[in-house]
């Protein structure tokens, strides 16, 4: 299989709407496509928890993004392109546990440094410290806080990961490099996109947790939208039928310097929503 270089692709920085591309994916969704995303969003998070060390995770997240990529260009989505996920099986698989052991990396030095300060605050509980063991207990609940802060940095840092390797037939390694480097570049457009998904999940889930699930495929396909505008590809169908102007996907052409390439298939493309 040939892979696209991380040197041929290039991506966008400018600031992007979050709130817009909520309302772009709910236009697109709601109301054709809404069930049948819906279905294919949960069917695939079940079979993605179905095998150990989210050996899934990768085909389904891929197979969700080619439905979210067909919807761009008004194609209804089915459960037979979740499932071609699978041809990116072994890339994903690769992306996957790359992000995975680099979170590992992360956890378990905050990790040991956490139950290593509830130990202590213990033993000085056990010693007549009560002032010294809330201190220790408040700076280890601190910690904890900051190591989900951290997690959700890094998580970040791989959001373009699995679209990459469906959208340029990246090798593994390379989508979470280039995720990575364009999603830093791109710190507050992904931010600002995290949080506004987080606080309507956070939202939902206070009315019982069903209406969270009622979000989850907006949410999704809002992180297919940031990607297109960052890295921009054929075009597609915006919520009122009309079309944005895109570059083609292939690769070639595109300098990795955060631009648009003056020449190759990006050569002069134009999108009319960012801010």
């Amino acid at each position: 299989m040939n892979h696209g270089h991380r040197d041929e692709i290039g991506f966008r920085t400018e600031r992007v709407s979050s709130r817009q591309l909520w309302g772009q994916a709910w236009g697109i969704l709601w109301p054709q496509h809404f069930w049948i995303t819906l279905g294919i969003c949960l069917v695939g998070f079940l079979v993605a928890g179905a095998a150990p060390m989210a050996v899934l995770m990768g085909p389904m997240m891929c197979g969700m993004f080619i439905c979210f990529f067909a919807m761009m260009h008004n194609e209804r989505p089915t459960f037979a392109m979740l499932f071609k996920g699978f041809d990116f099986f072994v890339e994903s698989l690769v992306a996957t546990l790359v992000m995975v052991g680099l979170s590992f990396v992360v956890m378990i030095p905050i990790g040991i440094l956490f139950f290593v300060g509830m130990f202590a605050s213990g033993v000085a509980a056990g010693n007549g410290g009560e002032a010294l063991s809330g201190v220790l207990i408040l700076l280890s609940i601190l910690g904890y806080m900051f190591a989900i802060l951290v997690m959700v940095c890094v998580s970040m840092l791989f959001v373009f990961s699995y679209p990459l390797i469906v959208d340029h037939n990246l090798a593994g390694w390379e989508a979470v490099k280039l995720s990575a480097r364009a999603a830093w570049a791109n710190l507050g457009n992904v931010f600002r996109l995290t949080l506004l998904n987080w606080l309507v999940s956070m939202l939902a889930a206070l009315l019982c947790y069903l209406p969270a699930l009622l979000v989850l495929p907006v949410a999704l396909f809002t992180q297919a939208l940031l990607y297109r505008r960052i890295f921009p590809g054929p075009d597609f169908a915006t919520a009122e039928g009309e079309s944005q102007a895109g570059s083609d996907s292939g690769v070639g052409g595109y300098p990795l310097d955060g631009g648009i390439s003056e020449t190759g298939p990006g050569a002069g493309t134009q999108i009319d929503e960012w801010e």
